[in-house]
This record gives structure tokens, C-alpha cells and sequence, in this order.
């Protein structure tokens, strides 16, 4: 299931919610329209499995690049980096 939604996250950030079609989506998570209505009820309902999804791997991303730093400044420009996709 991760994996299909990180292939529905790819989907709607390269397209957007309303341009990304069920056709797109279906092709993208590998799955036929009858397993994919069975998974998801929905579009809505696999963008807001994706959405999910995405905010876990974006808070577990941010833990972790705050881990090993020590001060407050040090925090702030880790977050603003990790943001920017220097690292």
C-alpha cells in the first residue's frame, strides 16, 4: 500500500489533484479499475490516502534532520534547507 501511495503522491504533485485523472492514477499504482475501487473508494479517497501519507514521510524527514542538531539556529537551518532540497 506505501508504495502505491507514493506512486499517487508522485501523480498528483506532478499533475495536481483536479489534472490528475483516474486513468493517470490507475496507471501509476499498476492496479486495474476494479482493484483500484476496491482499494480506494474514489479520487478524493486516494488523495487523502496519499496526503497521509505524504505528511507521515515529511514529519518523519523532519525528525530526523533535526535529530543531530544542537541549537536552536542549527534547527532552523536544517528545516530551511531540508525545504529548499540543498542537502
Amino acid at each position: 500500500m506505501d508504495q502505491a501511495l507514493d506512486r499517487a503522491i508522485a501523480v498528483f504533485r506532478e499533475r495536481g489533484y483536479h489534472a490528475a485523472s483516474i486513468a493517470d492514477l490507475k496507471a501509476a499504482l499498476g492496479l486495474t479499475p476494479g482493484s483500484l475501487y476496491k482499494a480506494f473508494k474514489d479520487k478524493r479517497a486516494i488523495y487523502l490516502a496519499a496526503f497521509g501519507r505524504y505528511t507521515i514521510l515529511r514529519a518523519a524527514a523532519l525528525t530526523e534532520r533535526l535529530a543531530g542538531q544542537t541549537t536552536g539556529r542549527a534547527r532552523l537551518e536544517a528545516i530551511v534547507r531540508g525545504h529548499l532540497r540543498l542537502e
